[in-house]
C-alpha cells in the first residue's frame, strides 16, 4: 500500500503566471514604442547610405579584351602584303584576303582545327602561287627559278606573318636567315642539306638540263684531255719501240737474221691496229659479227703468239736477245692498251657529245608551262611527305610557323650524325649507299621527327622539334637504317628477339626506331634505359668492337 500524500495546493502556481501576465500587461506599450525606433534607425542608416552619403572614386577595373570582329583582308600584313603588291586578279586577291582571316581566326583560337587546316592549305596555296608568278609570262629565264628573301621566309618555314609568333618576347625575321645556314660539314661525310626553295632550284635545274649542260661541257674537255695525254703516250711507246729496233739493226749490221727480224716486227705494226680494235670491242662489250670474232681469235691465239716467238728465234743469236724480246712485248702491250684506251674516250667524247645536243634541244624546248607542271609535282610530293610525318608521329600538322625558330639547325644535325655514325660505323657501308650515295638531307616547315624517303633518297628532317633534334634526327638515320638493311638481316636479327617476336611488321619498325633513339642517345653513353636483351643486341648488332671505335670530326 502506497503512503497517503496530501496533494499539493495549486494556489503558488496560479499566483506565478498571473505575476508574469500582468508585468507584460504593464510594458505592452513600452516594447511597440521600442520596436518602433530599431525601424526608423534602419531606415535612416538606409537612406544615409543610398542617398546622401558621398561616395569615393572607385579604381577603373581593366577592361577586358574585346575579340576582333573578323572582315576578311582588314589587317594588315606586312609578308602577305609585300607578296601581292600589284596584284589585280580577283582570284588572288581572294587568296590573299582569306589568308589574312584565317591568321587572326588562328590569333582568335589557336585550337580551332578548322583554322589550323584552312591555313595549312592556304600555306600550299602561297607556294602555287609564287611558282606561277615566275613563269607568268612565259618569257625571260625558263631554265632557273630565283627566289626573293620574303618568298624564301614564306616557302622554307611556312612564315606568314610575325603575329602567328606565340612565343614569349619579340621576334625578329632576321633570325629565319641564320637558322638554315651553316659552313660545317661531317670529314669523309659528303652530306648535302635544302630547303624547300635551293631544292625546287636544284630540281628544275636537272629537269631544264642545266646542270646537265654544265656537266657534259665539263666531262668533255676532261676526255679530250684524256685522249690528248693517251695520244702522246702512245706516240711515245711507238717512237721507243722503234728506237730498241733501230739499235739492233744498228749493232747487228750485216747478219743475216736482221732482215727476218725487220719483216716479223713489220707484220705485228700491222695486226695491232686490228687487234687493238677487236680488243676493245670485247672488253666494252659490244657485240661481234662471226667474222670479226674469228679474226680476233686468230691474232691474239696464233698470230700474234707465233710472230713474237718467230722474233724471240731470231734474237736468240744476239747479245741480250732475250732482254731485247721482253722489251718489245712490254712496249707492243703498252701501245695496244693505249690503243684501246683511247677508243674508249673516243667512244665516251661521242657520246657525251650526244648527250650534250640532247641536253641543249631539251632547253630549247623548255617552256613555262611544262616548268610550272614539273614544280606542281615536286609541290605535291611535299605535300604527301608532310602527311606521312605527321602520321609517324601520329600528330594534327601545323605547318605554318608558331613559335621561334632556332639558331643554325644544321651544324646540329651534323653533329647528332657524327653522333650516330660514331655509334653505328656500319651505317653508311651498305650495298645501297655504295650505289646510290650517301642521302641528301630537307628541312621542311611544320614539327615531327623526321623520316627516310627511299625513292629520293632524302631524310626529311622537319624544322621542329617534338622533343629534341636528338630525337628528330635520329629517327630518320634509324628509319634509313631499316631501309638499307640490304638482304634483311637485321630486320630478321631484330625480329628474332623474345620481346619482339610477336610484333607486326609496322610495330616491329617502330620498335627498331625507338629503340634506336635510346641506344644512341642514352645507352651510348652509359644513360640506360634499353631491356638487357635488347642492348646485347645492339652491342653485338650495330656498336662497334672492342678497338674498331672511330671519332668522327664535324
Amino acid at each position: 500500500m502506497q503512503p497517503n500524500v496530501p496533494p499539493v495546493a495549486p494556489t503558488r502556481v496560479n499566483e506565478f503566471f498571473k505575476s508574469v501576465s500582468d508585468a507584460f500587461a504593464v510594458n505592452r506599450s513600452n516594447a511597440a514604442l521600442f520596436f518602433f525606433i530599431v525601424l526608423f534607425f534602419i531606415l535612416a542608416v538606409f537612406v544615409y547610405y543610398k542617398y546622401i552619403r558621398v561616395r569615393p572614386k572607385e579604381a577603373a577595373e581593366p577592361k577586358k579584351p574585346q575579340k576582333p570582329q573578323f572582315v576578311a583582308g582588314t589587317t594588315v600584313n606586312r609578308l602577305i602584303e609585300s607578296l601581292f603588291t600589284g596584284e589585280t586578279s580577283p582570284e588572288y586577291i581572294a587568296l590573299k584576303n582569306l589568308t589574312n582571316y584565317y591568321i587572326d581566326k588562328y590569333i582568335e583560337n589557336s585550337l580551332d582545327a578548322l583554322t589550323i587546316n584552312a591555313l595549312n592549305t592556304k600555306y600550299w596555296e602561297l607556294v602555287l602561287y609564287i611558282i606561277n608568278q615566275k613563269f607568268k609570262n612565259g618569257t625571260g629565264n625558263l631554265l632557273d627559278i630565283a627566289f626573293s628573301e620574303d618568298e624564301k621566309k614564306i616557302i622554307d618555314f611556312a612564315y606568314l606573318s610575325n603575329n602567328l609568333i606565340m612565343s614569349g618576347g619579340t621576334f625578329n625575321e632576321n633570325s629565319l636567315d641564320e637558322s638554315l645556314r651553316s659552313e660545317n660539314f661531317i670529314k669523309d661525310h659528303d652530306i648535302k642539306f635544302y630547303t624547300i626553295t635551293s631544292w625546287l632550284s636544284d630540281s628544275l635545274n636537272e629537269f631544264t638540263s642545266s646542270y646537265a649542260i654544265e656537266r657534259l661541257q665539263l666531262e668533255f674537255e676532261n676526255l679530250v684531255s684524256k685522249i690528248s695525254i693517251a695520244s702522246q703516250e702512245k706516240e711515245i711507246s711507238l717512237k721507243t719501240r722503234k728506237l730498241l729496233l733501230y739499235e739492233i739493226s744498228k749493232q747487228n749490221a750485216g747478219k743475216p737474221f736482221l732482215k727476218a727480224l725487220m719483216a716479223t716486227s713489220e707484220k705485228i705494226d700491222r695486226i695491232i691496229d686490228a687487234y687493238s680494235f677487236y680488243k676493245y670491242k670485247t672488253e666494252s662489250g659490244f657485240s661481234m659479227t662471226k667474222t670479226e670474232l674469228l679474226e680476233f681469235v686468230n691474232i691474239e691465239n696464233f698470230l700474234i703468239n707465233s710472230l713474237r716467238n718467230e722474233r724471240r728465234e731470231e734474237l736468240k743469236s744476239i747479245a741480250y736477245g732475250e732482254r731485247y724480246n721482253n722489251e718489245l712485248v712490254s712496249l707492243e702491250t703498252e701501245i695496244i692498251n693505249k690503243e684501246c684506251l683511247l677508243l674508249s674516250l673516243v667512244s665516251l667524247k661521242a657520246r657525251c657529245m650526244t648527250e650534250v645536243n640532247k641536253s641543249v634541244k631539251c632547253q630549247k624546248e623548255a617552256s613555262a608551262q611544262s616548268n610550272i607542271e614539273f614544280l606542281q609535282s615536286k609541290i605535291e610530293y611535299l605535300k604527301n611527305t608532310l602527311g606521312i610525318v605527321a602520321k609517324r608521329n601520329e600528330i594534327e600538322p601545323i605547318l605554318f610557323m608558331t613559335k621561334k625558330i632556332y639558331k643554325k639547325i644544321p651544324d646540329t644535325v651534323f653533329q647528332i650524325i657524327a653522333k650516330f655514325i660514331e655509334a653505328d660505323p656500319q651505317v653508311f657501308k651498305s650495298k645501297m649507299t655504295k650505289s646510290a650515295g650517301l642521302p641528301d638531307i630537307l628541312f621542311v616547315p611544320g614539327c615531327g621527327n623526321g623520316i627516310y624517303n627511299v625513292e629520293t633518297n632524302t631524310l626529311i628532317l622537319p624544322e621542329f622539334p617534338i622533343k629534341d633534334y636528338n630525337e628528330l634526327v635520329i629517327s630518320a638515320l634509324a628509319l634509313y637504317r631499316w631501309e638499307t638493311d640490304d638482304e634483311g638481316n637485321l630486320k630478321r636479327s631484330f625480329h628474332s628477339l623474345k620481346c619482339n617476336k610477336r610484333l607486326s611488321f609496322a610495330s616491329l619498325q617502330q620498335a627498331f626506331i625507338k629503340d634506336y633513339v635510346l641506344f644512341v642517345t642514352r645507352e651510348k653513353d652509359g644513360g640506360g634505359g634499353l631491356d638487357k636483351e635488347i642492348l646485347d643486341w645492339f652491342k653485338f648488332e650495330i656498336a662497334p668492337k672492342k678497338g674498331e671505335e672511330i671519332r668522327i670530326e664535324v
